[in-house]
């Protein structure tokens, strides 16, 4: 099968049994296929094994750099760890990996597929009831040990309370194998790209109302400054330079008319042939700049998906365009829409020339406040973390990889 990305789109995969092995393996062949990249706690060279974390906290580490999580439950728990360098998220309780992955991903918002095995969920219709006519959970606990299945663990249906229960409630669906988890999976994702495009466009939109209310509070001069510095009077400067080159050509030209001699009419009338048609050109141009006065100019969308400049705040006739992704760079701060050049905090790279608008976080912490290029803190991260830097992103901060 041809994979259908071509960027490695990373996913999670998690699941509460490890005799899930060849379930796992299945469903990381068929998200391979689909042009994701699968990471799994049970694959060769998983483990980051970064000096300050225990092994199984790793997986929390690795999860932090995924877009999605697929999680899995059936019937066994797995084996309650510690989890010491995570505490101010998981608390001190002891829990599972598969437990502790799901809290982080729920606690900082991350997308998540849950998949829960048909005759666990029956059984836990069972733990609610015990849970709801008993006075505790240890009577609870008690009394469902001796009724549940071999396979099915009182714990496992207490992970399910917590994960049909905890707001906000992630997307569930109940499975029988590994064939009804991949086609629920390709749907599932085919829609976030759809709900991605649309939150892009809502964003776009946000981004247009605030530079254009931006910039009708300054004044002409610095309307003109930040034009400028964003690239939006490109057109504008190229016909201002065919101008001047038409200009020079109409000045040759009249020269060399001067210079005809009488009796040569073929040749004088083809130069005064150039002459018109140069004065013509020039005409045209002079009308194209003043109709084309940068200091009234307005960004808008176009319906092609570029961003535009149009000439009056009142109509969105485009005179020039600024394609999608170009130096209208950061922005997302709406109390502070302009911000000016800025440097790596990190390693002191310049990573803006000038003055720039962007739909997605442009290496600006909202904790710290420093800005960092690409490569200290790199775009795919900035979308996991909320807008928090790795040195400011709770519970793991990071510093030349490794935890601090």
């Amino acid at each position: 099968m041809i994979s259908t990305s071509e960027y490695p789109f990373p996913i999670f995969v998690s699941s509460t049994d490890y005799n899930l092995k060849d379930l796992r393996a299945e469903l990381a062949r068929y998200l391979t296929e689909l042009g994701y990249r699968p990471v799994l706690s049970s694959a060769e060279g998983f483990h980051d094994n970064s000096p300050e974390l225990e092994p199984w906290e790793s997986c929390l580490q690795v999860l932090n750099t995924c877009f999605v999580m697929i999680l899995v439950i059936d019937g066994r728990y797995g084996s309650p760890l510690e989890w010491r360098n995570f505490e101010r998220v998981l608390g001190s309780r002891k829990i599972s990996p598969t437990h502790a992955e799901y809290i982080y991903s729920h606690k900082f918002n991350k997308r998540m597929l849950v998949f829960i095995r048909e005759e666990v969920l029956t059984h836990y219709q069972t733990y609610r009831t015990a849970l709801k006519n008993l006075e505790t959970e240890e009577a609870a606990k008690e009394a469902l040990e001796k009724v549940l299945p071999k396979g099915i663990d009182f714990e496992t249906l207490k992970f399910v309370n917590e994960v049909k229960t905890s707001r906000p409630i992630p997307w569930i669906r109940a499975f029988k194998d590994v064939t009804e988890i991949k086609g629920e999976v390709q749907k599932k994702m085919l829609n976030e790209l759809a709900e991605l495009f649309m939150l892009k466009e809502k964003k776009l939109e946000t981004i247009i109302k605030v530079f254009n209310q931006t910039m009708a509070e300054l004044s002409p001069e610095k309307q003109n400054e930040i034009l400028k510095k964003i690239n939006a009077v490109k057109d504008l400067t190229e016909i201002k330079e065919n101008l001047e080159a038409k200009e020079k050509e109409l000045s040759i030209a009249l020269k060399e008319l001067e210079s005809v001699k009488k009796g040569r009419k073929k040749e004088k009338e083809e130069k005064e042939h150039i002459v018109s048609e140069l004065k013509e050109q020039i005409e045209n141009l002079k009308e194209k700049i003043n109709s084309s006065d940068i200091n009234s100019l307005k960004i808008t969308k176009s319906d092609d998906g570029n961003i535009r400049i149009s000439k009056d705040w009142l109509n969105s006739d485009p005179s020039g365009f600024i394609p999608f992704g170009s130096r209208l760079g950061s922005f997302f701060d709406l109390q502070n829409p302009i911000t000016n050049a800025r440097t790596c905090a990190n390693c002191s790279k310049l990573i803006n020339s000038g003055i720039s608008l962007a739909t997605f976080n442009d290496g600006h912490c909202n904790t710290c406040g420093k800005d960092y290029c690409d490569t200290c803190w790199p775009k795919f991260q900035r979308m996991t973390t909320g807008g928090d830097c790795p040195w400011c992103s709770p519970p793991i901060s990071l510093k030349n990889n490794k935890v601090i």
